[in-house]
């Protein structure tokens, strides 16, 4: 194993705790904010994986959801268009194989759930890029971020049952 390797495992555990955290607050301000820094740290581990794809992605992810935090309501769809282009532009100049198309889907599933305001979309769709995350990061070795994608798919589950599913029950009983 490399330095690089072994500081990509370690960033990944740091993104990991961000991440994981980030999901759990109840304002979408804060959690954006905590999925920003998470983005800026797991680009960070791409590039030391040698994955481009992944760390251009996770760069545009982490500027665009700085830029996404402070709304509370759903913001115009032309703030959202460039970065589903960039992300597709990102795809396009650094096309490797069919696993390098999957951080630019994630990234443009990314985008929409930050451009929503509502924290409810924010973690369904944080349930559907997890997994998709799965198949990628054991194709680029990413080994512990893979343990840790599975413990944040955990956590998004929880923050489901106690923020969406729990409050859809105490609804039904009114």
């Amino acid at each position: 194993m490399t330095m690089l390797f072994i500081a990509a495992q370690i960033l990944s555990a740091i993104g990991f705790v961000v991440n994981t955290a980030s999901i759990q607050f109840k304002n979408k301000k804060n959690i954006i904010f905590g999925k920003a820094i998470s983005n800026f740290i797991y680009a960070i581990q791409y590039l030391l994986l040698g994955s481009i794809t992944a760390f251009l992605t996770g760069i545009v992810a982490g500027v665009r959801n700085v830029l996404f935090m402070n709304g509370t309501k759903k913001a115009s769809i032309w703030t959202l268009i460039p970065f589903i282009i960039i992300a597709i532009l990102i795809g396009i100049f650094t096309y490797t194989d069919l696993f390098s198309i999957l951080p630019v889907i994630i990234t443009m599933i990314q985008s929409y759930i930050a451009w929503q305001s509502k924290e409810k979309i924010i973690r369904y769709g944080s349930l559907i890029v997890c997994i998709m995350w799965l198949p990628y990061l054991i194709h680029i070795r990413g080994y512990v971020t893979f343990i840790t994608t599975i413990i944040t798919l955990i956590s998004v589950i929880i923050a489901i049952v106690r923020y969406d599913i729990k409050k859809e029950k105490k609804k039904m009983h009114i």
